[in-house]
């Protein structure tokens, strides 16, 4: 009895592991707001780190891509390994530089706008910038 005890939580922990290395996929409706956002944007380089400005518009389309607008050039933020709830409604997310910059590495908070309280974290990936095409 005691060895299954122990191994009920191992297997659930392994099973957690084994789900997590599926390949994303991102759904038909945050592909469609993906390529709205974007429409009429070119992507010109990507970069490692972001001056932390404040951006005016920030859109979270869902756990891979966090949008940064700001007046003709938006930057598309893929983190690492995504950023879980970013994408629902009554998550925001909460950045912090002591740099000023942003970049690849970096860690933001996911703050559950209800209660107040860090629901997550996520590491930033690179940013991608995107210009208005003239």
């Amino acid at each position: 009895m005691t060895r299954l005890a122990f191994a009920l939580p191992l297997l659930a922990a392994v099973a957690a592991c084994s789900a997590d290395d599926r390949p994303f996929e991102r759904s038909p409706r945050a592909a469609d707001r993906l390529a709205s956002a974007l429409e009429g944007y070119a992507p010109s380089e990507t970069k490692k780190c972001i001056p932390d400005t404040r951006f005016p518009d920030i859109e979270a389309i869902d756990e891979k891509a966090i949008l940064f607008k700001q007046g003709r050039t938006i930057w598309l933020q893929t983190p690492d390994f995504g950023c879980a709830r970013i994408g629902s409604p009554g998550y925001a997310l909460v950045t912090e530089s002591r740099t000023g910059q942003m970049c690849a590495g970096d860690t933001a908070k996911i703050l559950d706008t209800a209660t107040g309280m860090i629901a997550g974290t996520c590491a930033f990936g690179e940013f991608t910038k995107y210009e208005k095409a003239d």
